[in-house]
């Protein structure tokens, strides 16, 4: 009950409350010995600190909850937890930590089928390579999200985290900068090149 109503709570921005809730759902889960339950709140309660800036605060229980998903064998949830620990070390800016993190979750979930989680690493991924100036690489990334997204199916992508809105934001800080092109096709960091995305249709 403590965790869905924190989980209730953190998606209505009422940050006080999420936390006295989710605070409370692990020592229930540890009496009924549901590992993966405590995993999924310390999940929770990692994005509730992020959101509220105590950044470290999130690294730790990101970190916890890896750890239950990697006792547990729950590959998916652990791939999550990976990606969530790039975003945390991102905003710390430890690109470094984040790049690393982004990786293990984008190889996790490729490996394994697990579309959506690869695309939201790819979306990290993208994300930390255009935080670094790197646009190339990030254009890689974001082109592998969308492949993610429509194997996954686009109905589950939505909001300010789609592949579609970070392919915007890689295509404006491109064009902030000098286009020595001519107007040609852009080149990637693999080599091929791509027509320039003009719009991000739903398929």
């Amino acid at each position: 009950m403590h965790h869905g109503l924190g989980h209730a709570c953190r998606q209505l921005a009422q940050y006080p409350e999420a936390l006295e809730h989710l605070t409370k759902a692990p020592h229930i889960h540890r009496r009924f010995d549901w590992r993966e339950g405590e995993a999924i709140t310390l999940g929770n309660l990692g994005m509730v600190h992020a959101e509220q800036g105590r950044l470290t605060l999130a690294v730790d229980h990101h970190l916890r909850a890896r750890a239950l998903h990697r006792e547990t064998g729950a590959r998916a949830s652990e791939a999550i937890a990976l990606n969530n620990l790039g975003e945390a070390y991102r905003a710390l800016g430890d690109t470094d930590a984040a790049l690393r993190h982004h990786h293990a979750s984008w190889d996790m979930s490729h490996g394994s089928g697990f579309r959506q989680s690869e695309g939201e690493a790819a979306i990290g991924l993208a994300a930390t390579h255009l935080h670094e100036g790197q646009v190339a690489e990030a254009l890689d990334r974001v082109h592998d999200a969308v492949t993610a997204a429509r194997s996954a199916g686009s109905s589950r992508w939505k909001g300010a985290r789609s592949p579609c809105s970070v392919r915007l934001i890689v295509h404006v800080a491109r064009h902030k900068r000098p286009d020595r092109t001519g107007g040609r096709p852009w080149t990637s960091s693999r080599g091929s090149t791509r027509p320039r995305p003009t719009s991000c249709a739903r398929t």
